[in-house]
């Protein structure tokens, strides 16, 4: 491919040769190659809930120690409205207005989180988050033993 420079000026061109552009070749492949060995990160929010704000360093500590990166922090006082709105999956069970009073009784802390796998790899670190499961987690537990 040639490209010939244009001057605003009166310019000499009579070596043309000296303005063609050696091409350029791009290959797909290596490109793509790159890119697939990347692993893709991943995003999730980590709450530090009211109780636990006291605990804010050793969390950090813990986070940073099983490979995540924290992109963003923010502390937080929630309305019991912002909270019904967050948590409004939960919306009709019993717990609901529990969870709602608890989440909006102090300050709380937000991370942004990420790591590859990192949704999967912060549910394994929090653990369960329902009774049953806590409870079915305390049979295995035992019956391995």
């Amino acid at each position: 491919m040639q490209y010939k420079f244009v001057c605003p000026t009166k310019c000499d061109h009579s070596d043309e040769e000296s303005f063609k552009l050696s091409s350029v070749s791009l290959e797909t492949n290596i490109i793509k190659e790159i890119v697939e060995e990347e692993p893709e990160i991943e995003y999730t929010l980590a709450i530090i809930k009211p109780e636990a704000v006291i605990y804010r360093k050793e969390i950090e500590n813990e986070i940073h120690e099983e490979g995540f990166e924290i992109c963003q922090t923010r502390w937080l006082q929630l309305t019991p409205e912002q909270v019904a709105e967050f948590y409004n999956n939960h919306f009709g069970e019993l717990s609901f207005p529990n969870l709602v009073a608890y989440m909006s009784s102090g300050s709380i802390i937000v991370f942004v989180l990420a790591k590859q796998n990192a949704i999967e790899e912060w549910k394994r670190i929090i653990g369960p988050t329902t009774v049953c499961q806590l409870f079915l987690n305390f049979i295995r537990i035992r019956i391995l033993k």
